[in-house]
């Protein structure tokens, strides 16, 4: 675009001309004395520059968040990040009270608690991060010498029930456990049990089995299978409660298969055999197909964890998939691990446990490495504590671990076999065959 340079232009060449001539009047007026023989004039002095504001200093900012804030002796370790902005150098770390740091410097410090038995009493253990130019950060954690004596001791709950109880979960104040024959059993405090119906059928001779009771959002979620006489074929069969006490079915898609495990994760899914996944984003009311897993001679899922950015199933034959969204999954078989039956998050790796005794951890989902389990017979299901103890329990009783590498027997003695266990509310539930229901709170 060009620019006018036309009358504007002359005008203001014509102003200017008037401003320099008035401009310099009052010095030649000063110069020839003004005509009237006075004392000249004196000039006039210039305003003083208005103050400047000072320049905005750079934002700056130095904080420490902390992965949790309470472990055990021998428990959960904890991972403390720096977030630095706006300033140099490198956060130096300290520790005081009981446990170590694996460093003294940078962004990321792991704090691992004392070994168990080493302290008697509770404890604080105070860590300090430090910085040039920055107010000093302190992280308290609590380290709760009672919290890891959950899962120690063990007490059997009287139950009247001839059903074997095939899995147990706890949310809101309620624990539900789950049997073979599509029936529960409910309590509010472990200790008191009310029969409940959670699986149900118009088909009087429908042959209905529980396999596993999980919890999204508000709902508890029992899975399983319905079978017509003479049991020839099985299908998937879900039902969803918001109370433990009234169950409501709900419909899988066509040709779903029965349901072995659920993963309660930003989205709800549910493992079925040879491969099978299915999915609910509305706490197990609807359900849909999901792509199945695709490794070759892939089999039953069996149960499934959430770390909170990933999922993983693992099955039989040592089969375990492994997804960052719930719905785009890879998949593969373990080599020399026989049927996988549970799996949890400790917050720090997951656990899975199996056959003869098998237990392996990873940290990523991906790869895994066997540790050695206190009991040679086979491991049915996993749970973790809130402080990191984490109980596995089997046909052969039940063995705890401060970090799912060390295990140790407890109350394997005279035990029937145990097929599912849970922690809420502080403390562990464990049920199995004819009814049998194990809890320790300590």
């Amino acid at each position: 675009m060009s620019r006018n340079t036309g009358s504007v232009a002359s005008s203001d060449k014509s102003w200017l001309k008037l401003y320099a001539a008035v401009a310099v009047l009052p010095l030649a007026l000063a110069a020839c004395g003004g005509g009237g023989g006075g004392s000249p004039s004196p000039a006039p002095t210039p305003p003083a520059p208005a103050p400047q504001p000072p320049a905005p200093a750079p934002s700056s900012s130095f904080s420490v968040a902390a992965s949790a804030l309470s472990t055990t002796p021998g428990g959960a370790t904890i991972t403390l990040t720096a977030t630095v902005t706006g300033l140099t150098g490198t956060p130096a770390w300290t520790l005081t009270g009981p446990g170590s740091l694996n460093t003294s410097t940078g962004t990321t410090v792991i704090y691992t608690p004392p070994a168990s038995g080493a302290i008697t009493a509770n404890a604080t253990a105070i860590v300090s991060a430090a910085l040039a130019g920055a107010t000093t950060q302190t992280v308290n954690l609590a380290v709760v010498v009672s919290a890891a004596t959950v899962g120690q001791t063990w007490n059997t709950v009287a139950v009247q029930s001839s059903a074997n109880l095939v899995g147990v979960d706890y949310d809101a104040g309620n624990y539900v456990a789950i049997s073979d024959a599509g029936a529960a059993l409910e309590s509010s405090d472990a200790a008191t049990w009310s029969a409940v119906t959670p699986l149900s059928s118009s088909v009087s001779t429908d042959h209905l089995k529980g396999y596993a009771i999980g919890h999204s959002g508000s709902n508890f979620v029992a899975a399983g299978s319905t079978s017509s006489s003479p049991y020839t074929t099985t299908t998937g069969a879900v039902a969803t409660s918001a109370d433990a006490i009234t169950w409501t079915m709900r419909s899988l898609p066509a040709n779903a298969t029965p349901i072995h495990g659920l993963i309660n994760g930003t989205i709800l899914i549910a493992l079925g055999e040879t491969g099978k996944l299915y999915d609910s984003t509305d706490h197990g009311q609807s359900w849909a197909a999901l792509p199945p897993l695709a490794a070759s001679g892939i089999g039953t899922m069996n149960a499934g964890a959430f770390s909170g950015t990933k999922y993983v199933a693992v099955g039989d034959s040592g089969y375990v998939g492994a997804s960052s969204n719930g719905t785009l999954w890879t998949s593969g078989k373990l080599p020399s691990v026989g049927n996988l039956h549970g799996v949890t998050w400790t917050g720090t790796r997951f656990v899975a446990v199996g056959d003869t005794g098998t237990i392996i951890t990873s940290t990523d989902g991906s790869a895994w490495a066997p540790q050695t389990s206190a009991l040679a017979g086979s491991l049915r299901s996993v749970a973790v504590s809130g402080a990191g103890t984490v109980v596995a329990v089997g046909d052969a009783g039940i063995e705890t671990s401060p970090d799912g590498i060390t295990w140790t027997a407890r109350n394997a003695s005279g035990v029937a076999p145990l097929a599912g266990v849970a922690f809420g509310n502080n403390e562990f539930v464990a049920v199995g065959a004819s009814g049998l229901i194990k809890s320790s709170n300590n």
